[in-house]
């Protein structure tokens, strides 16, 4: 809830500026972003903000292996996660 959607960019070589190009679209409304192909970059106002991002990423693709590796996945409705969205904006301003 706290990270919000992490979106999934499109393939890109790597050492061009097509990655940069890949990325700019997702930047301003996420914090972490798949990089397809590649791995991930997760962002922060500091550096500890930036890491912890990246270990939320981590956890929650170690537990979406594991669900998918026992069959059991299940969606969340999306009443339910527009509901999530706006209790991580109350969050984020009552953080502060």
């Amino acid at each position: 809830m706290t990270l919000g959607a992490v979106p999934l960019a499109p393939y890109a070589t790597t050492g061009t500026d097509e990655v940069a190009a890949s990325l700019a679209d997702l930047i301003p409304d996420h914090e972490a972003i798949l990089m397809a192909n590649h791995g991930a970059v997760a962002y922060g106002k500091t550096v500890l903000d930036a890491f912890m991002k990246m270990e939320t990423v981590e956890h929650f693709a170690q537990i979406s292996l594991v669900v998918e590796q026992l069959g059991t996945a299940s969606l969340i409705d999306p009443k339910k996660v527009a509901d999530l969205m706006q209790a991580k904006m109350r969050y984020v301003l009552n953080a502060t």
